[in-house]
């Protein structure tokens, strides 16, 4: 059974522990930069490249999400469980809670940018990740494992041409699968497709819990005619 003190210890652990990595990156710094620099002189490869600026937003939204999510995650366990410190634990809740929503409301918009540069610069890659094995018009495949044999898809649901018109806004825009480069040059799209759907399905759980959280903290103020915002107390919130 988790006390407050468990509690507290947790919340502290996680805290240290995001506050770490990034007071070793930047102690690092002055040494990444010169591995940077060297590795420019010898293959004139940019580290930075026209994919950076995308791909930083989406990992920083990404990291603000998962490290407030946890810290809200294990205070509101202390507060379903019972604990003789309800207000500390709320107030911790809201406090990660205006940490981790406008996070993981952005993180989509991030991550559809970055899904437009892979798509854009990396074509193939982008057809591992959706699961689009014929060049063509591009469905939205839904789970499923992919038969990198036989170029085919198993207990997938799929929306024909959404991709396409996501990507192009044409249903019927041609997108390049994985059967126009040879299979030596293909990536494992079994295991590459399965984890970027497990990445979609949790940030879009997240997303939902935030949209939750907006709502509910909404409808609670204008009850109480603005007299201040308070956490939700439904048990089904706290434990989303």
């Amino acid at each position: 059974m988790m006390n407050d003190l468990l509690a507290a210890r947790s919340q502290m652990a996680m805290s240290l522990g995001f506050h770490i990595i990034f007071a070793v990156v930047g102690m690092g710094m002055p040494a990444l930069m010169i591995i940077s620099e060297w590795r420019w002189y010898r293959t004139r490869d940019p580290v930075f490249n026209a994919a950076a600026p995308a791909e930083v937003w989406h990992m920083m939204f990404a990291a603000y999400a998962a490290t407030a999510a946890m810290v809200a995650g294990i205070h509101a366990y202390a507060l379903l469980r019972g604990t003789l410190r309800p207000a500390f634990h709320r107030a911790a809740v809201q406090t990660a809670l205006f940490v981790a929503v406008p996070a993981v409301l952005l993180q989509p918009l991030s991550g559809d940018l970055s899904a437009r540069g892979v798509a854009e610069r990396q074509p193939i890659k982008f057809a591992a990740l959706d699961a689009h094995l014929h060049t063509g018009p591009a469905a939205l495949v839904i789970g499923g494992w992919v038969d990198e044999q036989t170029l085919t898809t198993r207990g997938a649901i799929e929306i024909p041409g959404a991709i396409s018109a996501a990507l192009h806004f044409d249903p019927n825009a041609i997108v390049a699968g994985l059967d126009s480069v040879p299979v030596a040059d293909r990536p494992p799209a079994g295991i590459v497709h399965m984890a970027f759907q497990i990445m979609v399905g949790c940030g879009m759980a997240l997303a939902l819990v935030g949209v939750w959280s907006v709502w509910s903290v909404w409808s609670i103020w204008r009850r109480r005619r603005g007299l201040g915002v308070a956490l939700p107390a439904d048990r089904r919130y706290l434990m989303a």
